[in-house]
């Protein structure tokens, strides 16, 4: 490395010096200097309190009643503004056994604090010349109630840790907006360039909203309406020289008030060379310089804007670390694989970055920027020719629960592409002799387009900072050096071959490894794994070599782009002849790009695999009956809906499949089983019913937010069952069915060859179906065999799906109704700047998104329900029980509730001891009734003989990726069964009881019990939920992992007395979803049911208990394996429903040996991993009382099991000797080297 001066001493608002009296100088006149440390003063104000919040959340997490589910939960609400008299004693404030306990979710655990660093000195030439070696030292925090620890390879505590600000309404997805923090003191300074704060909170509403509707009015409203509002404020703005400054670029004015870092918008023009060969008339290359222009942004000045920000520098994470988990004792301590910033490829970066030679004179804190890029075409209208093709940019050292959510305005607009301009034909007309040019020089000029522009993103200031860093003020005064590293490019296939510069679909269609086109559909064989890891893409010097050779011929010596002659040289690799700007520009560096290009499960399973299967199965059922097709409709629009969002309403013919999104085949996946469910005979069905499970179970898992090895262990033997599903359903069932094409494939076809024909009508288009066939050679299915890598190697996939950047199209399009279609793009930038400029505002003066209606507001986060407080809705329970004569809903009602409410009382009244007995309804009421007679019920009174309804019920529950959802109960809708730890000792039964909720209720009840209590009439609130029970059908084959089986349910007789009962709402763990088992009808032919109350009319005969309907449901049936689940790591579950049988597992990939019984037939002569080479390329039965006929299944286990449970990848690699392991001491007591703990809390 060169030897460099002394580095100059930088401001805040760009200049530099090299003098430190003249730095002195002027920092004490620098407006932009002054405010911007003003506001790192507020923003740190504002991180302390957030911290202090989080501390106090953590010491009342850690006290009594965790969650809220205590004896009376619903009481606290009450005693909270009660004087202190009058509270309850805080001993009745009991604790619910550990194994029902819903902990509430906690950040990630804590480092020690340190003190606060110096400030930082404006010389940074204070280092020692010579440089010291630093020793690795693994730092470990205490670990939490979840059994999380975090392992950090640092060399000192981290002066700033984001975790510590996090709260536990960040962690719900249902919390309300925080109160707004004061403004600051002189607000006017900072309107910019409004000139008072009515016209700013008029242009601000304008700028912030596209629609029309309600919501947008009433904001208006209460802009007009607000007191400091004034008319003459507004009546002389100059709104248009306002926008033009806020859309501007900070070179197009010479205002200095933004007083901010800034990435404005540049305009570039694209230039390609265009080769014409030996035989077109003007052979030879020749440039062609695109008219329109390309809008983009500085990568670095991106960098600077998002790092500097001070609103979101705090959430900012600088150092990685490892996220390790041990539940318990008896389970080894394993990794957890989450964010970007925990994944071995970020933890790779930030050690080569700290073990490269340092800047000279320069010991500031390096830190690694992961760049996570998404690019995607997108048309801006319903009708026409519009589109546009951003790029968008994300940092993954942010949390991806931030990144996900667009109120955080964390997605950065990079640049909007060009496609190749329509004008590109006249220029190339006459250099090929006026007969156009070939589609082969079209896509080459394509793939030279795109990467000329990417060549100019990464420009020289990019690849300054790559290889030395950047220097950057951050949110907390502290200049730290950046190094911008590009870990995730999110795309579909046809953009990823574009930037892989692969051809579509040849010799070796898959941008990330070598495979060949005819074993790609291999999914699943040891042959495949061994492929995948062998035969990975490089960009090395053979690629290199490849491509020089092949440009050297098209543009020295005139050859044709697709000459054959070129054959030899790109096609083994299926490479194409343009020049990569990733490998130009980062290649020298050590960049591989192939790595970047991730999976995608939305276009690659949910719009890929899974799509492809659900037409080829309507064929099937077409083929078969053409009135299957109409009963599968039927079924799908019977099925009810679950969530706010989660399932929707099947409205439609799903068949016809009409504008379906990635989310409907989503929905249509997770409620598959039950609509298919005897539409074939079997043996067809039982194989059909398999291969859906395996596929809703394989989505599930790779879908989830959080993994851990054992998880990856468990989808990593899932995708081998896959494969093998998959090919069964090829080879045996498919051919049992003549399939044609749907109706809306015939017609898609006749639409696309008129296209082509165009006006010449001469030729008529065949109405006649073709025969399909289902193909599993694509490389959507081959994708699906990347995914447990993947997330080893970056994290879970919602990271980097292609969701986020089509979530963020959103924007882009909201944008384009504000323009006036004309030059669109340069008026996007103009508003991409204006509505970030006027958030800068909003953060300045401390303005909040305004808060949720009443409504939508939930309650809070850490109580585990809410029920209203109203009494309008009450009824007299003697008149209701004489209204419902004959109701076997309403029999033994007030006997029944009384024995449900008399454990809860007496615990309520304190007569039940706090050690000796639960306090949780469910086993309060067992033992009370083995110790006490029933006459003791006499004592329980009904104030008024009042009962009062409500209508819904909001439950919290903590889900397996430690965060805080909500689920809502309505008796009156599709959303009200419900599910409840069962009380059972025995390992091997069902852990959960489940339950249809038809009542929401509450009751005044006073108790005058025992004469050792103090008499005390007042009456207490108390909730309770009327719930028909569900039991598991007897007759119906156990769900299970290894059967592919659902739970099935069904209702009891009527007369039996466990029929109904009341629930402690306070025992509920959340809703559930249960699907009808359609093949076996309704209960009432006649429709016509015995109970009202229940409304059992429309009862089915049988049940599903869908545990696929969300991630939070899987984990659910995986005991033991979700860390935000404690009470699974409590207790032992050996039934095989939620048990996954860990002696089946399949050998992983790194440990993957070919085995004969994973080959199929035909393909015995695979048995060695061979390189490309260039080639041409042109049950159940239908018994109605539900029981079920299930044909023999051969054992899921083979011969490559290898390990047992606790065994193989869970355990610790050990450390190197240069390693130190360093202990932390805080209140959860001392953490030795070894990671136990010697005392305090585990």
């Amino acid at each position: 490395m060169d030897e460099a001066g002394p580095a100059p001493l930088v401001c805040p608002c760009g200049r530099s010096f090299q003098q430190d009296n003249a730095y002195s100088s002027h920092r004490r006149s620098c407006k932009k200097s002054n405010k911007r440390t003003r506001e790192l003063l507020e923003k740190s104000k504002e991180v302390y309190a957030r911290k202090k919040l989080r501390l106090q959340q953590l010491r009342d997490a850690n006290g009594p009643g965790p969650s809220g589910p205590t004896a009376q939960s619903q009481m606290a609400e009450q005693d909270v503004d009660a004087p202190l008299a009058h509270r309850r004693p805080q001993r009745l404030n009991r604790l619910l056994p550990a194994r029902y306990r819903d902990e509430l979710p906690v950040a990630a655990p804590s480092l020690p604090p340190v003190l606060p660093p110096p400030p930082p000195c404006p010389d940074l030439n204070t280092a020692d010349p010579v440089a010291t070696a630093r020793q690795k030292r693994t730092l470990r925090t205490p670990r939490n109630l979840f059994g999380v620890v975090r392992q950090f390879f640092i060399d000192k505590i981290p002066a700033h840790d984001p975790d510590e600000c996090v709260t536990i309404e960040e962690l719900s997805s249902s919390a309300t907006p925080s109160a707004n923090p004061n403004p600051l003191p002189d607000p006017a300074k900072s309107l910019y360039p409004y000139p008072n704060k009515s016209s700013f909170n008029l242009g601000n509403w304008f700028w912030n909203g596209v629609q029309k509707s309600k919501r947008s009015f009433a904001e208006l409203v209460k802009v007009i309406s607000d007191p400091e509002f004034k008319p003459d404020d507004i009546a002389h703005t100059k709104w248009n020289e306002i926008d033009n400054i806020l859309g501007n670029n900070l070179n197009d004015h010479h205002e200095d008030n933004w007083m901010d870092e800034d990435a404005g918008w540049k305009t570039s023009k694209v230039k390609i060379s265009v080769p014409f060969h030996k035989r077109q008339a003007t052979p030879g290359p020749c440039d062609y310089t695109a008219e329109t222009d390309f809008h983009h942004r500085s990568l670095v000045d991106v960098l600077k804007e998002r790092i500097s920000d001070p609103h979101t520098g705090a959430h900012f994470h600088m150092e990685p670390y490892e996220l390790r988990w041990k539940p318990n004792e008896n389970h080894p301590e394993e990794r957890l694989h989450g964010e970007i910033y925990t994944s071995p490829e970020f933890l790779e970066a930030h050690r080569l970055v700290q073990e490269a030679p340092g800047e000279p004179g320069c010991d500031l804190q390096r830190v690694v920027a992961a760049l996570m890029f998404w690019s995607d075409g997108t048309h801006l209208t319903s009708f026409g020719v519009q589109r546009l093709w951003p790029l968008y940019m994300y940092l993954g050292n942010e949390s991806k629960y931030r990144r996900c959510k667009p109120t955080c305005n964390l997605c950065s607009h990079v640049a909007y592409f060009q496609y190749l301009p329509d004008q590109f034909k006249d220029f190339a007309n006459p250099r090929v002799g006026g007969k156009g040019p070939k589609p082969a020089l079209f896509a080459h000029c394509r793939r030279e387009f795109f990467h000329a522009q990417w060549g100019i993103l990464l420009d020289d200031d990019f690849i300054e900072a790559y290889k030395h860093g950047i220097v950057i003020m951050c949110f907390d005064g502290i200049h730290r050096r950046f190094y911008p590293r590009i870990l995730t490019y999110s795309a579909d296939y046809p953009e990823k071959v574009l930037i892989a510069l692969i051809k579509n679909m040849a010799a070796c269609p898959c941008p990330r490894c070598l495979i060949l086109l005819k074993r790609i559909g291999n999914l699943g064989m040891a042959l495949d794994r061994r492929q995948r890891s062998q035969l990975l893409r490089k960009d090395d010097v053979h690629r290199k070599t490849a491509i020089t050779s092949a440009r050297r011929l098209i543009y020295e010596k005139n050859y044709a782009v697709d000459s054959k002659t070129l054959e030899g040289l790109l096609q083994p690799q299926s490479l194409v002849p343009t020049v990569n700007a990733f490998s130009d520009r980062l290649g020298p560096h050590g960049f591989n790009f192939f790595l970047m290009l991730v999976i995608d499960l939305m276009h690659e399973f949910e719009l890929g695999v899974w799509k492809n299967l659900f037409i080829h199965l309507l064929r099937i059922l077409a083929a078969k009956d053409p009135q299957l097709i109409n009963e599968l409709d039927y079924r799908y629009r019977q099925m009810p809906s679950f969530g706010k969002d989660t399932i929707r309403k099947f409205v439609a013919n799903t068949s016809e499949l009409k504008k379906l999104a990635a989310r409907n085949f989503e929905d249509l996946l997770q409620c598959a089983i039950p609509v298919f469910d005897g539409l074939l005979p079997e043996p067809h069905n039982s194989a059909i019913l398999k291969l859906l499970f395996t596929a809703a179970h394989w989505h599930g898992l790779a879908k989830l937010r959080l993994h851990s090895d054992s998880t990856l262990l468990i989808i990593d033997d899932i995708t081998t069952s896959l494969g093998e599903v998959l090919h069964h359903f090829k080879d045996v069932i498919c051919p049992a069915y003549n399939t044609k094409e749907l109706p809306r494939e015939t017609k898609a076809r006749k639409r696309r060859k008129a296209h082509k024909a165009g006006a010449a009508r001469s030729q008529a288009t065949p109405t006649t179906a073709l025969l399909k066939s289902y193909n599993l050679e694509t490389y959507k299915n081959h994708s699906i065999g990347d995914t447990v890598d993947t997330i080893r190697r970056l994290g879970t996939t919602e990271s980097y799906c292609s969701r986020v950047g089509e979530l963020q199209h959103r924007t882009s399009k909201s944008g384009y109704l504000r323009t006036d279609r004309k030059l669109f793009e340069r008026q996007l930038t103009k508003i991409e700047r204006r509505v970030t400029r006027l958030r800068r505002i909003r953060h300045r003066l401390g303005i909040k998104p305004s808060r949720l209606s009443d409504d939508d507001r939930a309650t809070s986060s850490s109580a585990h329900h809410h029920i209203g407080k109203s009494e309008s809705l009450h009824m007299h329970i003697g008149t209701f029980i004489r209204e419902h004569t004959g109701d076997p809903a309403v029999q033994d009602f007030v006997p029944k509730l009384k024995d449900h409410l008399l454990p809860r009382v007496q615990v309520l009244w304190g007569q039940m001891s706090n050690t000796e007995h639960p306090s949780t309804a469910m086993d309060a009421s067992v033992e009370h009734l083995e110790s006490t007679a029933i006459p003791e019920t006499s004592h329980i009174f009904f104030k008024n003989d009042r009962l009062y309804r409500h209508n819904i019920m909001r439950v919290n529950y903590t889900t397996y990726d430690v965060r805080r959802k909500q689920d809502t109960i309505n008796p009156r809708t599709s959303h009200r069964d419900v599910m409840v730890l069962s009380d059972s000792q025995d390992a091997g039964d069902h852990p959960y009881l489940y339950a249809r909720v038809i009542g929401i209720f509450h009751v005044n009840v006073t108790y005058t019990g025992s004469r050792t209590m103090q008499v005390d009439y007042a009456p207490r609130r108390m909730e309770v939920l009327w719930v028909r029970w569900y039991e598991l059908d007897p007759k119906a084959t156990a769900g299970s992992w290894l059967s592919s089986r659902l739970d099935q349910l069904r209702f009891p007789p009527m007369d039996q007395p466990y029929s109904f009962g009341f629930l402690d709402p306070a025992d509920v763990i959340r809703a559930c979803h249960v699907m009808p088992k359609f093949r076996l009808g309704r209960r009432h032919e006649d429709g016509k049911g015995l109970s009202p109350c229940a409304s059992d009319s429309k009862d089915w005969s049988a049940y599903f208990v869908d545990r696929f309907v969300d991630r939070d449901m899987l984990m659910r049936f995986h005991w033991g394996l979700a860390v935000g689940h404690v009470y699974t790591h409590r207790s032992k579950c050996d039934n095989p429903s939620i048990s996954w049988p860990h002696n089946h597992r399949r050998t992983s990939a790194s440990e993957a040996t070919h085995d004969e019984s994973h080959t199929r037939p035909g393909h015995e002569d695979m048995a060695e991993v061979v390189q490309p080479q260039a080639q041409d390329i042109s049950n159940e039965g239908s018994d109605s009382e539900g029981s079920d006929v299930v044909p023999e299944e051969p054992d899921l286990a083979s011969s490559e099991d290898e390990e047992e449970e606790g065994g193989g990848t869970m355990q610790d690699q050990g450390d190197s000797d240069d390693e130190e392991e360093v202990g932390l001491e805080d209140m959860y007591g001392y953490i030795d080297s070894e990671g136990d703990v010697d005392s305090g809390m585990d």
